[in-house]
C-alpha cells in the first residue's frame, strides 16, 4: 500500500516537474545552437525553424506527461484557466526556469 501513495505522488508532482525541467533544457539548448552559428547568410527562417520544430517535437513527445507548457507564462495562462492547480504552479515555474538555464549552460559548453 504504501509503494502505492509514492508512486502516485510521483506521478502527480515529481514526474510532471522533471518532465518540464527537461522540456525547457532541451527548447533551449536547441534555440541556442541554432542562433549561435548564425551566419551573414543565414537569415532567420534557420533560428525560427529550428524554435518551432524543437517546441513542436517536445511537446508532442513530452506534452502528455505534463501538459507540456515548457514556459512559466504558459503555466500562469493554464492556471488562470484552470488548467493547472496553483499548488503545482511554483514547482512548474521553478523546473522551467532551471531547465531554461541547464539548456543555455550546455550550449554554451557545446560551443567551446
Amino acid at each position: 500500500m504504501g509503494g502505492r501513495c509514492r508512486e502516485s505522488w510521483y506521478e502527480r508532482f515529481l514526474q510532471p516537474c522533471l518532465v518540464e525541467l527537461l522540456g525547457s533544457a532541451l527548447f533551449i539548448f536547441i534555440g541556442c545552437l541554432s542562433v549561435i552559428e548564425n551566419g551573414p547568410d543565414t537569415g532567420l527562417l534557420q533560428p525560427a525553424l529550428a524554435h518551432g520544430l524543437a517546441l513542436g517535437l517536445i511537446i508532442a513527445t513530452l506534452g502528455n506527461i505534463s501538459g507540456g507548457h515548457f514556459n512559466p507564462a504558459v503555466s500562469l495562462a493554464a492556471m488562470l484557466i484552470g488548467g493547472l492547480n496553483l499548488v503545482m504552479l511554483l514547482p512548474y515555474w521553478i523546473s522551467q526556469l532551471c531547465g531554461g538555464l541547464i539548456g543555455a549552460a550546455l550550449a554554451k559548453f557545446a560551443c567551446l
